[in-house]
């Protein structure tokens, strides 16, 4: 749509997107919701290995396939530094009172938890919140050869890696490379676009809160930094402020769901959820 339709756009200077998610207790009682205002970005990259191919009866020390599973290994036990950007330390502020203690003191105070290693030992218990503090990595993708007995020339792997903000592809592959070990595995880039993040005082988050207090007086906000990413980004980059919103608060066992062969959210938070959203646009389209 951005790059064939701009002028369905033309003009627009908000974009509520999925990317935030509202929480219920299990009453269905709202406990806060979720307004989101930037994500991680995509790292994707394919390795590619060479090697010496042959008959499968004659086993290679030097196959692609080898050099590969030793740079994947490499890897898959390697866990980048820990850092705490600015969205994700008001994130975890946020989140805080809604945490069990001593982890609400701990998330509330993250600059001098992180100092704490057995904290630190504790929170990788928790890859949601991890996910958040480093430059992930999932090998999600392999492919050799297309038979049993045959050694092929060449292996590849997709990993899926998600970056902090303020890294970019080219700092990812630089510290990709020094984990592997082996110049003479190629590292491409699959999909990778800059960081970007809407500013959160704007007419329409203070309408969002105005409404959501309105609607559910008990309830909070956070603001989640997405571990994954969503189509805002591509609005962003034309001006278009775009916040994450979910309007269907949900407990933990339905946003378990999600996904299988038994999703589903209840009647009741999609009424409700509907009808907060409704709230959200005509409030804002009441303001000069």
């Amino acid at each position: 749509v951005v790059r064939e339709h701009p002028e369905w756009i033309e003009g627009a200077g908000y974009l509520l997107d999925e990317g935030a998610r509202s929480k219920a207790d299990e009453d269905g009682r709202a406990i806060f919701f979720g307004l989101g205002f930037t994500e991680k970005t995509p790292g994707w990259i394919r390795l590619i290995a060479t090697g010496t191919p042959g008959h499968g009866s004659v086993p290679k020390p030097d196959s692609a396939v080898h050099r590969l599973i030793a740079a994947l290994e490499r890897l898959r036990t390697y866990r980048s530094p820990l850092r705490l950007t600015p969205p994700v330390e008001r994130y975890f502020q946020s989140v805080a009172p809604y945490e069990p203690p001593p982890l609400n003191e701990r998330l509330a105070n993250m600059r001098d938890s992180l100092g704490d290693p057995a904290f630190v030992s504790e929170l990788e218990k928790v890859p949601r919140y991890t996910a958040l503090l480093r430059n992930t990595i999932s090998i999600t993708g392999l492919s050799a050869s297309k038979k049993v007995n045959v050694i092929p020339p060449a292996a590849s792997a997709e990993v899926d890696c998600r970056l902090l903000p303020g890294v970019t592809m080219a700092d990812w592959i630089r510290e990709v490379k020094q984990v592997i070990g082996d110049d003479s595995i190629r590292v491409e880039t699959i999909l990778n676009f800059p960081q970007s993040e809407s500013p959160a005082d704007t007419p329409l988050a203070e309408t969002i809160r105005k409404v959501v207090k309105q609607q559910y007086p008990q309830a909070g906000f956070v603001f989640p930094v997405q571990t994954g990413f969503t189509d805002s980004h591509f609005f962003r980059d034309r001006g278009i402020v775009s916040y994450g919103f979910v309007p269907f608060a949900l407990g933990d066992a339905d946003v378990d769901r999600a996904h299988g062969n038994d999703e589903r959210i209840p009647v009741k938070a999609f009424t409700d959820g509907v009808r907060l959203m409704w709230e959200v646009v005509y409030e804002f389209s009441k303001m000069d």
